[in-house]
């Protein structure tokens, strides 16, 4: 399954889909924050609803998305051919993060996802996508093409809107129509 960043920041349908074992690739907004360590067993404990790091020293901070590209070290980016197109192959970098989210808010334990980041070969238009696989095994070259399959469905709303005059603002404009 697969979505754009409105359905990748509900954690009510990720936890949903987590569920019922619903493998997703959503693309999620690079101000998300996330941790690169599991904040479980630092949350603090007193009965209720976990709502506090118990960390004296302040050294476990949620990281935004975007600023996770730049820390990922040069290994661990992949070349990946995510497929052909008329030119010729396309391939983008990525990289494969295991992260865990978590806001003092949802009464939740941690959610513990893979989070895809991708980018052109020359570094510009990086996305991100959470990634979940039931079986915990996700393959990147996989998850990548899910990422990047959302174009075809991006094109076929655009092409449909412009073929109903929706592309611009206003009413449609029907032939023969006295809007």
């Amino acid at each position: 399954m697969g979505g754009d960043a409105l359905y990748g920041n509900s954690p009510v349908l990720r936890q949903a889909l987590i569920e019922v074992q619903q493998a997703f690739v959503m693309d999620v907004t690079p101000e998300m924050k996330a941790y690169l360590i599991d904040p479980s067993p630092l949350l603090a404990d007193k009965g209720r609803m976990n709502k506090k790091l118990n960390d004296s020293r302040n050294t476990i901070r949620p990281i935004a998305l975007a600023g996770m590209a730049s820390i990922v070290s040069a290994a661990r980016w992949q070349q990946v051919t995510h497929r052909q197109g008329t030119k010729g192959p396309l391939v983008r970098q990525a990289a494969l993060v295991k992260i865990w989210l978590w806001k003092p808010d949802r009464p939740k334990p941690p959610e513990q996802l893979w989070l895809l980041i991708s980018r052109e070969m020359d570094g510009t238009e990086v996305k991100f996508s959470l990634c979940y696989q039931p079986s915990g095994q996700v393959d990147l070259p996989v998850v990548l093409t899910r990422q990047m399959q959302r174009y075809f469905v991006e094109r076929a709303f655009q092409e449909a809107k412009e073929q109903l005059g929706m592309h611009r603002s206003g009413a449609p404009s029907v032939p023969g129509s006295i809007l």
